[in-house]
């Protein structure tokens, strides 16, 4: 049964097509693969690109992505998980949605609570998805061990997988649904980003927390990184601050811009800046949908973009000695203030120097 070229319409879990799967082959034709090729865990384990990034805070973080079929049946799974209706609380791999949708829904919150799910999709193990593709999904168990064995890597959900963000919520959806009821009954505001639980309203006690907390280790999870805001004080929800009625980006970003703009200002070589201009555009970008005065410096670079990868008339061949990195900080500091024409025109002189 082929679903393409079909207009997508989000349904219920009873409507689709993973619902009540009743044969292997039956799973063969949604996914335009042949399972049987993935009956054992084992032949899958050769399928992924695992590497190690070190974390801020010091040890690494492994991450697992599939490739080749896998990966591309990854990506099947996820579009049709995707057309499965989610509650309003879900902000993560919904089209519309996002980390910044998220912080938004608890603007003007008194209290604040937030936590994570400690190495969420490690501990959402094979298990946890069979159960829920032959207890939830009702597929024959046979179809469920083979979704199974597709959806996961050494035991567990694959920490660089498109599938992985979705397809956890609806493994653990009776979870998430049971911490919606009881924010619920305690009139609170519940939102999930991923890992990432927040509740927030007028009043959250000690009691809501340590049953959210409960609630979470029943299913054999754990949290951590508890965070409680009261008082009206600014929070930080999925790296958004959300003071009252108002979101604003967290200091480090502004610093993290600083320093693209001194990585720019330093790059040397058109394919180096080009690489650091856009890294640089990106994160203003992004930024940009939180601040409007990021949107400025988007504009500001933009503006200066022509002189950066151009020849200038003024070129200047030192940086100063006593301070090599001032151009830079001027740099920034025009970015900040509202800019004016003469001063977009300044900028593309400042970010020009020394690149030519």
């Amino acid at each position: 049964m082929s679903w393409r070229g079909k207009v997508h319409k989000t349904y219920a879990l009873e409507k689709s097509p993973f619902y009540k799967i009743p044969a292997p082959h039956v799973l063969s034709r949604l996914l335009n693969i042949n399972v049987s090729r993935f009956k054992r865990e084992s032949d899958l384990y050769l399928k992924y690109y695992k590497r190690k990034i070190p974390k801020n805070g010091g040890g690494v973080r492994i991450t697992e992505t599939p490739y080749g079929e896998l990966r591309r049946t990854h990506e099947r799974i996820f579009n049709l998980l995707k057309r499965i209706s989610v509650p309003q609380f879900l902000h993560s791999g919904i089209k519309g949605r996002s980390y910044i949708s998220n912080a938004q829904s608890h603007k003007g919150s008194t209290d604040c609570f937030c936590l994570d799910i400690e190495k969420f999709f490690p501990s959402t193990t094979r298990g946890h998805v069979y159960d829920f593709f032959v207890n939830i999904a009702l597929c024959k168990a046979d179809v469920a061990a083979i979704l199974a064995n597709i959806c996961t890597v050494d035991g567990h959900l694959p920490t660089g997988s498109p599938l992985s963000t979705l397809i956890s919520y609806f493994i653990h959806t009776k979870m998430f649904d049971e911490l919606d009821k009881l924010a619920q009954q305690h009139d609170l505001t519940m939102t999930v980003y991923v890992d990432d639980v927040v509740f927030s309203g007028r009043k959250i006690s000690k009691a809501f927390r340590n049953k959210t907390k409960l609630i979470i280790h029943r299913r054999g999870l754990r949290s951590h990184k508890h965070r409680f805001y009261s008082n009206n004080e600014p929070k930080e929800i999925t790296g958004v601050i959300v003071d009252g009625e108002k979101i604003r980006v967290p200091q480090r970003r502004h610093q993290n811009l600083y320093q693209h703009l001194v990585s720019l200002w330093n790059s040397s070589g058109e394919t180096e800046r080009r690489n650091v201009f856009r890294k640089t555009l990106s994160r203003v970008t992004e930024g940009a949908q939180i601040e409007d005065r990021l949107g400025i410096r988007r504009q500001a670079l933009m503006a200066a973009k022509t002189n950066i990868f151009c020849n200038v008339t003024a070129r200047f061949s030192e940086k100063s000695n006593d301070d090599p990195t001032g151009p830079a900080k001027l740099t920034y500091g025009f970015l900040v203030i509202g800019l004016s024409i003469s001063v977009i025109a300044a900028l593309a002189i400042l970010l020009s120097l020394n690149f030519h």
